[in-house]
């Protein structure tokens, strides 16, 4: 049994970092490791697809502009290839762009600017939990269109 499959047993958040910046790298996961999760990094969007093939993440951090497929069609080859019984990854777009219609419109569930922050990714994270539950709980996916708001919660 492998490291990630004993850590995914214990029960710990699994999340996804598609970033070609090794600088941006270390800073997702060092932030994401603070909370709690077990990090797995790729260097390209079609990496991106591929780890997800095998690995059920509880999140995507996803940058926009990278080698061989951007994270716009990474994260509409994820979406295509999830089933549909299975519960909808939040990917969260990481870039430098100002392109937050562009990437919700590819399936991503919010948009941060870089360099990621601390505060900016928990204010993120808290909005996608209350997303999850209230999807949970009312068994059909309740998002607004701009992805962030819980129907009939806070």
């Amino acid at each position: 049994m492998s490291f990630s499959e004993l850590n995914l047993k214990a029960g710990l958040p699994h999340a996804l970092v598609a970033e070609d910046s090794l600088i941006h790298q270390r800073l997702a996961r060092s932030i994401l490791a603070q909370r709690g999760f077990l990090v797995t990094v790729v260097n390209n969007g079609h990496e991106a697809v591929v780890a997800t093939r095998g690995v059920n993440f509880d999140l995507i951090l996803m940058d926009i502009e990278m080698p061989v497929l951007d994270g716009c069609a990474a994260a509409r080859q994820i979406r295509f290839q999830q089933a549909a019984n299975q519960p909808r990854v939040p990917i969260v777009a990481v870039t430098s762009l100002d392109d937050r219609q562009r990437v919700l419109a590819a399936g991503m569930d919010a948009h941060l600017a870089k360099p990621l922050a601390a505060d900016r990714l928990d204010r993120v994270l808290e909005e996608l939990v209350c997303d999850s539950a209230c999807t949970q709980q009312r068994g059909k996916d309740v998002r607004t269109s701009a992805g962030m708001q819980c129907v009939g919660g806070r």
